[in-house]
């Protein structure tokens, strides 16, 4: 197993369920039940950090230390090289985005009602944000709470499949993200809806 390579190990490991045989092979050793726990209680909220270092490093002009952390260019201790030019990364694979894309992938999630209960917690973090006044009363687990469900709607609207099975929802989860993507005080907020909007948008359907 690849779990042993921390975050991206998880990450590549739910690649697999993109396929069909792959999928077939969680369900016959029962790794299917143990990855979606794995992502409900833990790694959706540990995926909004991974991505975010991603994509901090990508606009960078610092290079991370081995520690995970940015300075100066002159502290050659800590960041013996410097770089010169951007970084082009790739938002990396979320576990129910992989599933979205095989009609029985759709079918665990249904099984599961993960988008039933990402757009719960969305709608629910979304009333937070609305019920207080100033971005400075809401607090940083509100925001990633908020953010995880962003990204995991997201990844699911990424394919044809995944984005007919959120609009089935009776919310309008969509003007939901587009409403927070302009209005929000919180600009890491509006960034996170921005990339997730255009994972929507690489569907046909999405575009429109």
């Amino acid at each position: 197993c690849v779990t042993h390579l921390g975050d991206s190990g998880v990450v590549f490991l739910c690649r697999f369920l993109s396929i069909k045989s792959g999928l077939d092979y969680f369900k016959s050793t029962d790794l299917i039940e143990a990855e979606i726990h794995r992502w409900q209680k833990l790694f959706c909220s540990k995926y909004v950090k991974y991505v975010e270092d991603l994509l901090n490093e990508c606009f960078s002009s610092h290079q991370r230390s081995e520690y995970g952390t940015y300075g100066r260019r002159s502290d050659v201790r800590q960041f013996p090289t410097t770089k010169h030019i951007s970084l082009t990364t790739y938002v990396p694979p979320h576990l129910y985005g992989q599933l979205a894309k095989t009609e029985d992938g759709i079918a665990v999630l249904k099984s599961y009602r993960i988008v039933e209960n990402c757009v719960d917690e969305l709608g629910k973090s979304l009333t937070i944000l609305c019920d207080s006044y100033d971005s400075e009363q809401i607090s940083e687990s509100e925001v990633l709470r908020l953010k995880s469900s962003l990204w995991s709607i997201g990844h699911i609207c990424s394919t044809e499949h995944g984005l007919g099975l959120v609009l089935l929802e009776p919310q309008p989860v969509l003007a939901w993200i587009v409403n927070l993507a302009r209005q929000s005080l919180i600009l890491s907020l509006r960034f996170t809806c921005f990339n997730v909007l255009s994972l929507v948008g690489a569907t046909s359907r999405g575009s429109k």
